[in-house]
């Protein structure tokens, strides 16, 4: 009897997947377009001197597909352009229709301190 002929192996992905985030969740949520993201974010980078050009809608698109990292003054960009904070975007989706908005930055900041008042001796 005749051997069948193997196939060939998978080929592994050239580019890993990186970390899930919910930008796209997030930008749909405000009804933002990549193109606006984008400007609002190269405008973001501008004023903190850390690029001279813009930011595209393909950057944009390939970090929600996590086909691209991202650097933090990136996801500060994008989560100051959205009205979130940078921890929202990697691990919280937009509220549903009824639920109430994660919290913001500033009340996150006072919970701790409040916390930590509470908790000294």
């Amino acid at each position: 009897m005749a051997k069948r002929p193997q196939k060939p192996a998978p080929k592994p992905r050239l580019r890993p997947l990186y970390q899930k985030t919910f930008i796209r969740a997030w930008r749909e949520h405000r009804e933002m377009s990549q193109e606006e993201l984008a400007y609002k974010v190269g405008e973001y980078l501008r004023e903190a001197g850390i690029s001279e050009k813009g930011y595209s809608y393909a950057s944009i698109g390939r970090i929600e597909n996590g086909r691209m990292p991202y650097s933090q003054p990136i996801m500060e960009g994008i989560a100051d352009a959205l009205g979130v904070t940078v921890a929202t975007l990697i691990a919280e989706p937009p509220p549903q229709e009824g639920e109430e908005m994660p919290p913001d930055r500033e009340t996150l900041i006072q919970l701790w301190h409040d916390v930590r008042r509470t908790v000294r001796r």
